[in-house]
């Protein structure tokens, strides 16, 4: 367990656990991630041995798209290799590697900046990433115990908004179409849609004067 002493934010909180670690892997897992009972830190263990220029390896969730390429089953697990960026609510890496050529501690960054920082590092370095497609994991986000507006909150978090834009949020945002196409692409149902703009355009309704 580690204090920083204030709040680094996702980016700047898994680095600075990351250089204070002692073993040989280093694991990032999101808070809304539910992992599978299924020894699925051995299997990405056993994958990054397995191939030696696997730079990490994640575990999907739904609704990211995997069988779009060849995949490999082995020694208990199968790894889908992605040429292109992947999504990494829940990824292993070597931490030597991590140390030599990832890490990104004094620099402060919004979330969602592991997949494009890690994604150039890798292909730079000539090395690989890959899905272990035999271990999926749940995602709190697309549970219906959560608040619908999740998402949203992680798109405004995305967009680089700052706490100073969010006062006066209620009385003019509005999801652009691209916006709704984005978490219609991250799982959200057309009836899950209709119940985000209609909350929405509840929040953002004046609140009644008081008397």
């Amino acid at each position: 367990m580690l204090d920083p002493g204030t709040n680094l934010g996702c980016h700047l909180g898994v680095h600075y656990a990351f250089a204070r670690s002692k073993g040989k892997y280093v694991v990032k897992l999101d808070d809304d991630i539910i992992v599978p009972r299924n020894d699925w830190l051995a299997a990405m263990q056993r994958a990054l041995r397995d191939f030696p220029d696997l730079a990490y390896v994640s575990l999907p969730w739904s609704p990211i798209r995997t069988g779009l390429y060849r995949s490999v089953a082995q020694h208990g697990y199968r790894l889908e290799l992605f040429p292109t960026r992947i999504y990494s609510s829940c990824q292993m890496m070597r931490r030597e590697l991590w140390a030599r050529h990832f890490s990104r501690e004094g620099r402060r960054a919004l979330y969602a900046t592991f997949e494009g920082d890690y994604f150039e590092i890798s292909s730079r370095l000539g090395m690989k990433r890959g899905y272990l497609v035999s271990h999926p994991v749940r995602h709190l986000g697309r549970s219906n115990q959560t608040d619908l507006l999740y998402g949203v909150w992680k798109i405004l978090y995305a967009r680089g908004i700052t706490r100073r834009d969010l006062v006066g949020w209620r009385k003019d945002f509005k999801l652009t179409p691209q916006e709704y196409s984005y978490l219609k692409q991250w799982g959200y149902s057309e009836r899950q849609l209709e119940q985000v703009k209609a909350e929405i355009g509840r929040l953002s309704r004046p609140a009644p004067k008081q008397r």
